[in-house]
């Protein structure tokens, strides 16, 4: 017989890894989307659209995002809380990976735009056109970001609430 805690506490756990894997999918993506105009010599078309491309991904994930998961959490509960006292180690990655994605995805928008500050042109295109559009794509993916994260981890408490309910109900029935 399986122990009934894991089955309880089994949607807290896998959305706690779902976190850290969409954190680090996300990061991976971010970074090999900024490579491409760094590692490939680019006809200059090419490169701004390559350049284009960062901000306009994280338009869309967010619009997707928050379109399909609005932010229905219980403002009052805090979910991460909830979730480390059913696994604190793996409650601890999630909140680093929660953390830590956005640092990352700014790491890699300022190593897209590095290259480009070696000319006072570059310069100025650079803090003038690529700085403003990426600081809205990533504001907007971040808004996304904790708004997804936080729904995860409120479906993934509600549910673990009613597998709980429904224990103790069988628990009582079996009296």
């Amino acid at each position: 017989m399986s122990d009934p805690r894991q089955t309880i506490d089994e949607p807290i756990t896998a959305a706690l890894d779902g976190i850290v894997f969409r954190a680090a999918l996300s990061f991976v993506a971010v970074a090999a989307v900024t490579a491409v105009p760094l590692l490939l010599h680019l006809t200059p078309v090419l490169h701004a659209a390559a350049h284009a491309l960062l901000p306009a991904s994280w338009m869309v994930y967010a619009l997707l995002v928050l379109v399909r998961r609005p932010d229905t959490s219980d403002g009052e509960v805090d979910p991460w809380a909830e979730a480390s006292t059913v696994d604190a180690s793996a409650a601890r990655a999630a909140r680093i990976a929660f953390i830590a994605l956005p640092i990352g995805w700014i790491a890699a928008a300022a190593g897209l735009l590095a290259h480009h500050l070696s000319t006072n042109a570059g310069t100025a295109e650079v803090l003038g056109v690529d700085v403003p559009i990426l600081a809205v794509g990533w504001f907007v993916a971040v808004v996304a970001w904790r708004s997804s994260t936080r729904a995860v981890l409120g479906t993934a408490l509600r549910d673990r609430g009613r597998r709980l309910r429904s224990h103790l109900q069988g628990l009582r029935q079996s009296r």
